[in-house]
């Protein structure tokens, strides 16, 4: 069994961080973010499987729903976890500030009862060796 994350649009927190940096970066620094969601394409991802040897190869999508109790700071941090953060950390602190102020912006249409609450998709491989 093999996870890869569905396409960027259908992760609403990384929709707003991609929007968020496209926004207030460069489009090298915000292309990174998709990268994570780059082999999304199911029939791909089959074909993959398939030529590498596997059989009886099946692609599952599910969706996990994702809460950060502590509203949108506590979403914020997850950024840290992106292939951005290191570019991030290089920028100037008013264009970095601009960003996170952008950021929070984004994710706003995402919370509820005072948490961000959204969606995680991805596709899943399962097939024999």
């Amino acid at each position: 069994m093999i996870a890869v994350w569905a396409a960027i649009e259908r992760n609403p927190l990384f929709v707003a961080i991609h929007t968020a940096l496209s926004a207030t970066t460069t489009s090298e620094l915000s292309d990174l973010i998709t990268a994570p969601f780059s082999w999304h394409n199911t029939a791909e991802l089959q074909t993959a499987a398939e030529e590498a040897g596997f059989h009886d190869v099946r692609i599952l999508t599910r969706s996990l729903l994702m809460v950060f109790e502590q509203g949108v700071e506590h979403a914020m941090r997850s950024f840290s976890a992106t292939p951005a953060s290191p570019g991030v950390a290089a920028l100037s602190q008013s264009v970095e500030d601009a960003l996170f102020d952008r950021l929070r912006s984004e994710l706003a249409p995402l919370i509820g009862d005072g948490k961000v609450i959204c969606e995680m998709v991805s596709n899943i491989i399962v097939a024999h060796a």
